[in-house]
């Protein structure tokens, strides 16, 4: 049990993935997900911190590869420098996808819990670690670099409908890119 919680507290710290006692909120992902729709460049507006996004100017390409596979390219700049990461996931028929992580040697799901396929996406990740605590990941995302209020209120309001915290959600960098 003590070492859960120092696991817990580690994660917490070496992460900033939002950390949480119980298992993960259910949630109501958008149906029927095009993914050909959310295809392209989207770029990070907002999110909890993160272990797989500490730059700034982080964007995300999404490409709908065949058999139900998704790949996303994420792009950030740390210290002047472009660095460039592939992850590819199992598309779900209830607007999630399975990514693994081999480095922590565990997988997760990631909810779209709202899009328009042009202006936004809304989405959150969740993994129970021994039933006890869950890691959470909120994001949102713009096809600018900027997102106007009005989406970002729509966002919030998705996610408060879905009992996920809005209070550790960050702006991100998206000020001189290259």
């Amino acid at each position: 049990m003590e070492l859960l919680i120092i696991f817990a507290i580690l994660i917490k710290l070496s992460s900033c993935i939002e950390t949480h006692f119980g298992s993960c909120p259910h949630v109501s992902p958008r149906s029927n997900i095009t993914i050909g729709n959310i295809s392209g460049i989207w770029y990070d507006i907002m999110k909890y911190q993160s272990i797989f996004a500490k730059g700034r100017c982080i964007s995300f390409n999404i490409h709908d590869i065949p058999n139900n596979i998704i790949s996303i390219t994420v792009s950030e700049q740390n210290d002047g420098e472009i660095e460039n990461s592939t992850r590819r996931g199992k598309v779900h028929s209830d607007g999630s996808f399975e990514f693994s992580f081999t480095f922590l040697k565990f997988s997760a799901t990631f909810y779209i819990l709202d899009t328009d396929y042009h202006n936004y996406i809304v989405g959150f990740g969740c993994k129970d670690v021994a039933y006890m605590v869950n890691m959470q990941m909120a994001i949102i995302w713009g096809r600018e670099r900027e997102l106007s209020d009005v989406y970002i209120s729509k966002a919030y309001d998705v996610l408060k409908n879905n009992k996920i915290s809005t209070a550790g959600l960050e702006k991100s960098e998206q000020s001189r890119c290259h």
